[in-house]
C-alpha cells in the first residue's frame, strides 16, 4: 500500500505496456497477482459455500474449461439468474495430469438445485445427465463454511483457501488466465462528506459516525506516509 501511494504521489505517466517474459520472475508475479485478484473477487461476491468439480476421466485444460462454461450456462438458464462464481483449477495430488475444480459461490441451495447442478456437470462433461454409479462422468460436493466473526471473516476464509490452489505449476502460459470468475454486479459505492479538516480528526469521524473499529492495526488499517490516503478493512458482523 506505501508503494503504491509512493507511486501516486509522483504523478507520473504510466509506461508503454511491454511484452511479458516467460521467465521464472515474470511467472510468480503472475501468480502473486492473481492469487490477489481471486482474494479480491471472493471478498466481492460475499461467498460462503466452495464447489468442487471432479472428472472420471483425464481430460485437458482446455476440454474442462470448455465443460464448464458449458456447466455455468446450464445454471444460469435453469436457475434463472445469473451463476456467481470464482473458480481455480488445481492437479489431483497423486497424478498431476488429472485436474479438478474449486469453486466459491454465495448462497445455499436446495433439494432441487442440488440434482440440477448435479446433472449439469453430467451433460457438460458429455453425459445424459441421469448416469449412476460406475456410469457416472465426474462428481460434485459442496459444503458451507463455519467460521467466528460474520459473514466478511467467512469469504476471507474461502478467499485464501481458494487462493492457495494458484501455483507456479497451473498454467504457466502468461497469455492464459489462472483463475475463472464471473462477472460479480457490486452495491453502488456511496460517498459522504466529513466536517473534519485533518485525517486523524476524519478517521476519529468516521469511526464515531458508523460505530466501527479497527480490529487489528497491523491488518485492517494503513495510513500513507506522503500523501493524504487512509484504508480501513472493517469486516461488520452480519
Amino acid at each position: 500500500l506505501q508503494r503504491h501511494a509512493d507511486i501516486a504521489s509522483l504523478n507520473l505517466p504510466r509506461g508503454k505496456r511491454t511484452e511479458r517474459k516467460g521467465d521464472d520472475e515474470s511467472i510468480l508475479k503472475s501468480v502473486r497477482r492473481s492469487r490477489r485478484m481471486v482474494r479480491l473477487k471472493c471478498k466481492q461476491a460475499g461467498v460462503d459455500h466452495l464447489m468442487t468439480l471432479t472428472t472420471r476421466e483425464i481430460i485437458s485444460r482446455e476440454s474442462l474449461k470448455s465443460a464448464f462454461a458449458r456447466f455455468t450456462d446450464l445454471l444460469t438458464y435453469h436457475f434463472k439468474r445469473k451463476f456467481e462464481y470464482v473458480c481455480v483449477c488445481e492437479p489431483h495430488p497423486t497424478n498431476p495430469e488429472h485436474l479438478h475444480l474449486h469453486l466459491a459461490i454465495r448462497g445455499r441451495l436446495d433439494a432441487r438445485e442440488m440434482v440440477i447442478v448435479r446433472r449439469s456437470w453430467y451433460v457438460a462433461l458429455g453425459g445424459s445427465g441421469n448416469e449412476k454409479g460406475a456410469f457416472v462422468p465426474g462428481g460434485f460436493n459442496i459444503r458451507h463454511i463455519k467460521v467466528h466473526g460474520g459473514s466478511a471473516r467467512r469469504s476471507h476464509k474461502i478467499a485464501s483457501y481458494l487462493a492457495k490452489y494458484i501455483t507456479k505449476d497451473i498454467g504457466t502460459d502468461l497469455n492464459k488466465k489462472r483463475y475463472w470468475a464471473s462477472r460479480i454486479d457490486l452495491e453502488e459505492s456511496k460517498s459522504f462528506w466529513l466536517r473534519a479538516l485533518t485525517l486523524d480528526d476524519a478517521l476519529a469521524e468516521v469511526m464515531a459516525e458508523f460505530s466501527v473499529s479497527i480490529g487489528d492495526f497491523k491488518n485492517d488499517f494503513f495510513r500513507a506516509r506522503n500523501i493524504d490516503l487512509i484504508w480501513m478493512n472493517v469486516l461488520p458482523d452480519i
